[in-house]
Formats: structure tokens, sequence, C-alpha cells
């Protein structure tokens, strides 16, 4: 009795290991960034959307640096 569960369950088993799957797992880490400062706003829109693009960028580049830093 025992051989025959033992050999059922040899075979229910044996069924998922016959292909290997690999995924990329994706782990959060811990960056400390400085966020650069706001930018206010002023009477000139010229100078608000040329702030506004500045800021972006400097944000874009502290995010790169933490997510590269890592890699």
């Amino acid at each position: 009795m025992i051989k025959i569960l033992f050999l059922s369950f040899s075979v229910l088993l044996s069924a998922c290991s016959t292909k290997v799957v690999y995924k990329d797992v994706y782990i959060p880490v811990k960056c400390d960034i400085t966020t650069p400062i706001k930018p206010k706003p002023t009477n000139d829109l010229i100078t608000n959307i040329a702030n506004a693009f500045t800021y972006s960028k400097l944000l874009e580049d502290a995010l790169n640096f933490c997510a590269n830093k890592n890699n």
C-alpha cells in the first residue's frame, strides 16, 4: 500500500518538473535622493516653462541615478 502511495506521489510531482521557467524578479530598493527645490511661479510664461523643464530634468536625473546605481 505504501509503495503504491509513494509511486502515485512521485508520478504526480514529476509532472511539475518537466519545464523550467525563468522570470525577472524586481525587488524594491531604498535609494536616498534629495529632491530639487520646486521653482516658484513668476509673471513671465517663458520663465515658468523653462523652470518647469529644468525641474523635471533634475528629477529625471536623480531617479535615473537611483535606478542605475543598484545595477
